[in-house]
């Protein structure tokens, strides 16, 4: 039978920059060579190591903003000690011990809403919608979004309508998820114009104010339209109502731009036909340029970020008027391990990918992209406010090494300090090597100084127990490699500057649904950009506000002051106008909302149906997006087969990061042949490697596999 050639391969929102991945443990024991498979590693001295840390399962929801996400770890969780410096204190009334009409606390924090969760305004246009505060007795209009989200298949996004059957999501399945409309992208926009219950209603907490009575309506909305959202913070309380425009003389926007994000293409190309969608293809450790280079900005009172290539965010200024305005960031990071430069944001932006929305709003500006090298699902998705960042991660991929995800800090942060919730006395950002660091897993960290201050708070949604530690080094002259071979780009620099974050050494499971996969790791990380010298008692506030989220409650407005909405009852006459107690959206397959970490195939009642045309592998044909690693049973038969199975059990990483490497798969293929034929493996080994031309990083994967198969399975 002949071989295939094809290559196969928030209710309330929360937390920048978590590639959780892992598979075979500690990645500074791995062996192999370069690529996806491990390597071995020297720790820095500067650096504890992954000798501690805390294994966690969590399951439970997470969608969206820094109000929403939950923590069990975090010291802050036990309460504020001090008041933040962006609080906003709204004057208010207190009742029954509650102060109404006022939440002092939360200055900088979104409330983003579902529309399933808003009664009465379920057949809007979602341009119609506004918002509304009563303040001083008066109503006043307030800036409001409305994100439209839709079920879309993965290869659409990449752009199949273009490229046919060379679409890079390599997969002939048709597999959905829910993402961000935008028909400036092969995304398209929303097929339901108006909203609909996976839209999200996105507003400021800020912006609430008292609390009115039903028909007492603002100007300019559709008459018995309201709905009235409640919000919950501790002893506070302040109100927000939502209306139907009646005309078009109301902008959603209320005329405010809290943010500004502009994407910009050098060479000035037309995405839909010219963006580069396939790559350059895997670089590893070679010299990594990416296709298409960016000028992207995005731009608030309080902040600056810039993005030189798809993965590549390189700048981070605070634009406070007491900041320095500094350039403080080199580079935000994603790596296996502390020398290993297999895969890394620059590999992640050289080969395939695409994007799924780039969004400029009033409230809030989303870049949410795909593509990370034989991950081509792996998805990240900014969301930015005017004070707040949140990144939400992804992982659709085979079973890998284990990651790290990184911040790296330029040498113009000199003078900062790192802190985290077990290293509450302070690293100085200096260049120079500190002893001592804990590496437990932290939930908060913050780097603080003139320049401003980011306090980061880390909340992952794992199927699985993963093990997680810190990790801190602060070393111009480290000797970890910087994976900073590229002509084209200028970070990140060789110098590992209070380079900070998390490092995830223990086995994730199979990720990709192309793949069938039901486990998922979804990661988000709400980072807020704050004045200088932020203190630790400060950070711990807010770190707290995420892990004690605003309590939101939408109900119809006509029926507000029937105060049994919210009591966890469905009560007669409440099935249109409380869907909190009638609809609950559980962050669970089934609870008819495609959650972000599920898709067509782990939740098709939820996401749509995931279909594989005809019956794919086992069915004796060696389909299209088959091949002798993918399907042994249709495209390599006889003593092959269970060869391939082994593998699949005793070497998963490494069999994974091959399969998507065609030529890997050759070479595979070769020496197996040739042993089964009689040869010896290393003869057989060096034909193969004259026969089947093979980059570096391909016959690295090769190479790797080999030996695990050879130590395994032979």
């Amino acid at each position: 039978m002949p071989r295939s050639r094809s290559l196969t391969f928030p209710r309330i929102l929360s937390v920048a920059s978590l590639l959780a991945l892992a598979c075979g443990g500690d990645p500074a024991t791995t062996t192999g060579t370069d690529g996806e498979t491990g390597g071995s590693e020297t720790q820095a001295t500067t650096t504890a190591g992954p000798t501690g840390g805390e294994t966690e399962t969590l399951t439970g929801p997470t969608t969206g903003t820094p109000t929403s996400s939950t923590s069990t770890d975090s010291t802050a969780s036990t309460g504020p000690t001090s008041t933040s410096t962006d609080a906003t204190t709204t004057e208010g009334t207190t009742t029954g011990g509650v102060t109404e009409g006022g939440l002092s606390q939360r200055g900088s924090d979104p409330v983003v809403l579902v529309g399933g969760q808003v009664p009465g305004l379920a057949g809007v246009a979602a341009g119609d919608v506004v918002g509304f505060a009563r303040k001083d007795g008066a109503w006043l209009q307030i800036p409001l979004q409305v994100d439209e989200r839709v079920l879309v298949d993965f290869c659409t996004i990449y752009a199949e309508e273009l490229l046919g059957e060379n679409a890079p999501c390599k997969t002939a399945k048709t597999i959905q998820a829910l993402f961000y409309a935008d028909p400036n992208t092969y995304t398209g926009a929303d097929t339901d114009p108006a909203l609909d219950l996976d839209d999200e209603v996105v507003f400021m907490a800020r912006d609430a104010g008292d609390r009115t009575a039903p028909g007492d309506e603002p100007e300019g909305v559709v008459a018995g339209s309201g709905v009235e959202v409640e919000l919950l913070d501790g002893d506070e309380k302040a109100w927000v109502y939502l209306f139907a425009r009646a005309g078009g003389e109301l902008e959603p926007g209320a005329g405010v731009d809290l943010i500004g994000y502009e994407l910009v293409f050098a060479g000035d190309i037309d995405y839909k036909t010219e963006y580069p969608f396939i790559g350059k293809g895997s670089c590893g450790n070679a010299t990594c340029d990416p296709p298409i280079l960016e000028d992207s900005t995005v731009t608030s009172p309080h902040y600056q970020r810039h993005f030189s290539a798809r993965w590549v965010t390189d700048s981070l200024r605070i634009t406070l008027p007491e900041s320095t305005g500094e350039d403080i960031l080199d580079i935000a990071q994603a790596r296996f391990a502390p020398s290993y430069c297999g895969r890394h944001v620059l590999t992640f932006s050289t080969s395939e990918g695409a994007f799924a929305a780039n969004i400029d709003g009033p409230v809030r500006a989303i870049r949410s992209y795909f593509g990370a090298n034989s991950g081509p699902l792996t998805q990240r998705t900014h969301l930015f406010y005017d004070r707040v960042e949140v990144v939400q991660t992804f992982l659709r991929v085979h079973p890998i090494p284990a990651i790290m995800e990184l911040i790296d800090y330029a040498p113009e942060a000199g003078g900062m300090t790192y802190y985290n919730e077990h290293n509450e006395a302070g690293l100085p950002i200096d260049g120079e090597p500190d002893f001592g660091f804990d590496d437990t897993r932290f939930s908060w960290e913050l780097v603080s100084g003139p320049h401003g201050s980011v306090v980061s708070v880390l909340d992952p949604r794992l199927s699985q127990p993963l093990t997680v530690v810190g990790y801190f080094e602060d070393n111009l002259n480290t000797p970890n490699d910087q994976c900073s071979a590229s002509n084209t780009l200028d970070a990140p620099d060789d110098a590992a500057f209070g380079t900070s974050g998390v490092w995830i050494t223990s086995a994730i499971p199979e990720t990709d649904p192309r793949n069938g996969a039901q486990d998922h790791v979804f990661i988000q990380r709400t980072s807020f950009y704050e004045p200088p010298n932020l203190s630790v008692a400060d950070a711990k506030l807010l770190a707290g506000r995420i892990q004690a989220p605003l309590q939101p409650l939408a109900r119809s407005f006509s029926a507000a002051l029937g105060e049994t909405c919210g009591d966890g009852t469905c009560a007669a006459g409440e099935e249109a106008s409380c869907p909190l107690d009638c609809n609950p959206f559980a962050a669970s397959c089934g609870d008819g909302l495609c959650d972000p970490w599920e898709t067509s195939v782990s939740c098709g009642e939820d996401c749509g149906g995931g279909v594989m045309p005809g019956p794919g592998c086992g069915d004796a044909t060696c389909d299209a997006d088959e091949h002798e690693l993918s399907c042994a049973a249709d495209c390599w038969i006889g003593p092959f087969e269970p060869l391939v199975g082994c593998m699949e059990q005793a070497c998963p990483a490494q069999k994974g990061a091959c399969s998507d490497e065609q030529a890997c798969v050759d070479r595979i293929v070769c020496v197996a042949e040739c042993v089964g034929g009689g040869g010896a493996i290393n003869a057989c080994a060096a034909m193969c490697a004259m026969q089947v031309p093979a980059t570096p990083e391909q016959a690295g994967f090769a190479n790797a596999l080999m030996m695990c198969t050879q130590q395994n399975c032979l």
